[in-house]
């Protein structure tokens, strides 16, 4: 297991809007890479998951959240979470498109998630001779107590989705029992615990799914970085 801990930074408590460039990595991350899983703990601050886990609720008291039934058709013993998706296109960490509406929180997600990338890409050099890559879809979810993507799954399962390279996945809160991502063919379960940031292939070396979550809900934040 290699570890990887960034140079300090100026302190981001109670903030997750960053006053400039420099300052986007929280000085309390630490990294770990196994597995092709890049594991960034503490990788978003407590406000800030907060924050996004109120964007979420106010948004679905709107409407805009969509049950994995209402939208695919599947019963919910495979899949039963509500999620809604809140996109901008963006390639190689530069804006492309600005949606209307979009908040500032998306802009920090997006901001340090290609910071961590770039940080495994230091340790995956290949992925750097790769095309243009970017991240076209974000996602929040809930998934109440019994929930989940119960369904063993990867990112590259078709032609519609082949673009996948990476899945991007960041924990919003902690749960203390249930609510864990576990891989298929490797010995790993990673819980829910609230700022942890997973980088890992999309491609079926790593299979997975989204345990139910058995003492509380859990809050997720995913995405793609595509070719």
């Amino acid at each position: 297991m290699t570890q990887f801990k960034p140079a300090a930074t100026p302190n981001l408590a109670n903030t997750w809007t960053p006053p400039d460039p420099t300052s986007i990595l929280n000085p309390a991350m630490t990294v770990e890479f196994s597995d092709f899983v890049g594991k960034f703990e503490h990788a978003f601050t407590e406000d800030y998951c907060s924050s996004a886990i109120e964007y979420f609720e106010s948004m679905n008291a709107l409407g805009f959240g969509r049950s994995r039934q209402r939208v695919e058709g599947v019963p919910a013993h495979l899949k039963d979470t509500v999620a809604f998706n809140t996109s901008r296109a963006v390639s190689a960490g530069v804006n492309d498109i600005g949606i209307v509406g979009v908040p500032s929180m998306q802009n920090h997600f997006l901001d340090v998630v290609w910071e961590c990338y770039r940080i495994y890409t230091e340790k995956y050099s290949a992925l750097d001779t790769q095309a243009q890559q970017g991240i076209y879809e974000i996602k929040i979810q809930k998934t109440e107590i019994g929930g989940g993507f119960h369904v063993w799954h990867w990112e590259q399962e078709g032609r519609t989705s082949c673009s996948r390279l990476m899945n991007v996945q960041l924990f919003l809160n902690n749960v203390a029992a249930g609510g864990e991502t576990e891989f298929l063919y490797y010995p790993r379960v990673e819980p829910s615990r609230m700022g942890t940031l997973l980088i890992y292939p999309g491609n079926y070396t790593h299979t997975h799914r989204g345990n139910p979550p058995r003492s509380g809900v859990k809050y997720l934040v995913n995405g793609w970085i595509e070719f």
